[in-house]
């Protein structure tokens, strides 16, 4: 029976082991997850610190509850968003130059590093180009920034229609 099982489950085979299609899909999911619940808690601090005044939990006003939530998710929404784009920045090289810079200038003012022998500038790049490259894509942070600037969207439509803009 076992063994039946295993030949269904398209995620290992027959020996138990993980497949491919574990390893590349599962650590997709586990960044997605990890964003979304990191921006969730997040919105659920921001929502729980601005609401402790009023009480959002026994707030009896539903602009009052749209107002909260659209600042909840913004925020969290909108970091990811600008993270995403630093990384994006990031890897396009636009900080190489900076790093390289600054690295030969550690080599240059600490004593025990001086006899390093520094590469080119031409060579860091091209390290750096292929570092870039093997490292996983990073679309994950635009995707839940996106969503969670989404939902803000919404609540905020919800709070202007509620009447008390």
């Amino acid at each position: 029976m076992n063994e039946e099982i295993r030949k269904d489950n398209p995620f290992e085979d027959n020996k138990g082991e993980k497949r491919e299609l574990t390893a590349k899909y599962g650590s997709k999911i586990l960044q997605y997850a990890v964003t979304s619940g990191a921006g969730l808690i997040i919105a659920f601090l921001i929502v729980w610190r601005w609401g402790a005044e009023d009480g959002i939990f026994a707030s009896t006003s539903l602009t009052h509850t749209y107002r909260l939530l659209c600042d909840g998710f913004f925020v969290p929404g909108v970091l990811m968003i600008l993270i995403g784009g630093m990384i994006w920045i990031s890897r396009a090289g636009a900080f190489d130059g900076v790093k390289y810079v600054s690295r030969y200038i550690v080599y240059a003012i600490i004593p025990f590093s001086r006899g390093k022998k520094t590469e080119k500038y031409a060579d860091y790049k091209e390290k750096k180009k292929s570092e870039y490259k093997e490292k996983g894509s990073y679309a994950y942070m635009f995707v839940c920034g996106g969503i969670m600037v989404a939902l803000s969207i919404l609540f905020l439509i919800l709070y202007t229609s509620a009447g008390e803009a």
